[in-house]
């Protein structure tokens, strides 16, 4: 099953929510990629936590343990891996010991002997977890649980073992692991995930790597990395081995008003509160109440847009045929995708997201569509020109940086005034347009990849296309031309 939820924050009639009333958090996240199984471990679990940690779970946790640990008719883990991104202090910390206690116990007791670890980049951000559970495992479990230096480790009579480690190149060494639990990703680098931690289950018969995060900044690779894979199966409607769930509000949300704090914060109402969130707004720095508390990346205060700015810019109406369809790669390669925007008969330009595609033939096919469309221009960057079929070849011109810098503060005047509409629900071209980050040269300014926090293409192939489709005076070259 998937699931994206794109509504906005409910405002109250004066426009905004006061923090001083009672607001609930949001109980599903506002973004979500399940496969869905045939059962789940998922009530174990929350039976567990009822039973030994004498804890009645979140609406919200219970959701995503019955997503995460959902199995196929085999008894097979259906998602290898998962990641859960939350603002913190709702709820992780028991929630992860509850995880770890069944695991340990109950899953183990079927499945054999279990190996589990937990790792976070400083040790202290496990330590919560360990104080919960050592305990029960000890005085219930029969367990023995003590401190060494630089780890803490539990042990079962029946040879399962628990350990907690620092996230880095040597704390998965000599592992064999059946449950891995990373805490806050966004401070772990991916040398730890691909190269230390993801080996340690390659040889185990029913994996899981379980990771838990609020939001990142620019530096947070790894974490980057599962979120795009994430909206990129969504776009794709594909079904990986990754669950995926985030709570957080739309990205172009006022975070000054309460209703999006709803959507960051499940626990709200319960453990959290509106005012308590309202004095942390007035006496935190403004980037890390949104990363903690919104669950929002980190923006720089260079972004091209305000909020509400794109999303007000919603529409309904459906665009004609034709229009400029502009081809970009992702950084890495792993990813093509395509942008239209179509001129209207109000001078309006009409944009939307095409297709993303994980290699050039599938591109190719989708463009091959779009050109049966009367009136339909072609633009590619000069890295993939020379991969294009012959026949796209002639109808093709190429744009790259020169064109960026000529189009760029043009796009943007035109989105100011509200001369670019698009369709709502299209979660990648908006998360591309409200991440990104301009840079000024004497050229002029143009959509800057490794200043903004995560991916851009989709934004820069909308500057694209929509410089050549409100006819600039200038025009690209075309693709069997000079390249650059």
């Amino acid at each position: 099953s998937f699931r994206v939820s794109l509504e906005r924050p409910k405002t109250a009639a004066s426009g905004r929510i006061s923090p001083d009333r009672d607001l609930a958090g949001h109980i599903r996240p506002r973004i979500e990629l399940a496969r869905g199984g045939d059962r789940s471990h998922g009530p174990a679990v929350i039976r567990w936590a009822a039973d030994n940690l004498n804890l009645e779970m979140f609406e919200w946790q219970q959701h995503v343990l019955e997503q995460q640990l959902a199995t196929d008719e085999d008894g097979y883990f259906v998602h290898t891996e998962s990641l859960v991104s939350v603002a913190r202090q709702n709820g992780k910390s028991t929630l992860l010991a509850a995880l770890i206690g069944w695991w340990l116990t109950e899953h183990a007791a079927t499945e054999g002997p279990q190996t589990v670890a937990n790792f976070a980049q400083k040790l202290a951000l496990s330590e919560d977890v360990f104080r919960i559970l050592s305990p029960i495992l000890d005085e219930r479990y029969g367990g023995r649980s003590w401190h060494t230096s630089g780890r803490q480790m539990s042990e079962l009579p029946d040879g399962s073992r628990w350990i907690v480690a620092s996230a880095n190149k040597t704390g998965a060494h000599g592992l064999s692991l059946d449950l891995a639990v990373v805490d806050e990703l966004w401070t772990i680098g991916s040398e730890v995930i691909y190269g230390a931690i993801t080996p340690t289950q390659i040889a185990r018969p029913n994996p899981l790597l379980s990771m838990w995060s609020t939001a990142g900044d620019d530096h947070s690779e790894a974490m980057l990395h599962i979120r795009q894979r994430a909206l990129t199966a969504l776009e794709l409607n594909e079904r990986p081995a990754l669950y995926f769930a985030e709570w957080s509000p739309p990205p172009d949300s006022d975070i000054t008003d309460p209703s999006a704090w709803q959507h960051a914060n499940p626990a709200m109402g319960r453990t959290i509160t509106a005012p308590r969130l309202a004095n942390n707004l007035q006496t935190m720095p403004r980037n890390e109440f949104v990363r903690a508390h919104c669950n929002m990346w980190v923006q720089s205060s260079s972004s091209w847009l305000e909020p509400g700015q794109w999303s007000a810019l919603e529409t309904d109406i459906a665009p004609p045929a034709g229009g400029v369809l502009v081809i970009e790669t992702s950084l890495d390669d792993s990813t093509v995708s395509g942008v239209v925007v179509v001129a209207l008969d109000d001078e309006r330009l009409h944009a939307r997201h095409a297709f993303t595609v994980s290699s050039l033939a599938e591109a190719w096919q989708h463009t091959a569509a779009h050109l049966e469309e009367r009136n339909t221009q072609l633009a590619v960057t000069p890295g993939i020109a020379e991969f294009l079929p012959q026949e796209q070849k002639r109808r093709a011109v190429i744009v790259g940086q020169r064109e960026a810098y000529r189009y760029t503060a043009h796009v943007l005047e035109l989105i100011r005034h509200g001369r670019i509409v698009h369709p709502a629900g299209q979660t990648m071209l908006d998360e591309h347009v409200n991440r990104a980050v301009l840079v000024k040269s004497n050229s002029g300014v143009a959509i800057h990849g490794s200043k903004s926090n995560g991916p851009v293409e989709l934004a820069r192939a909308l500057v694209w296309a929509a410089g050549l489709a409100a006819k600039p005076t200038r025009r690209p070259v075309p693709a069997m031309g000079r390249a650059r």
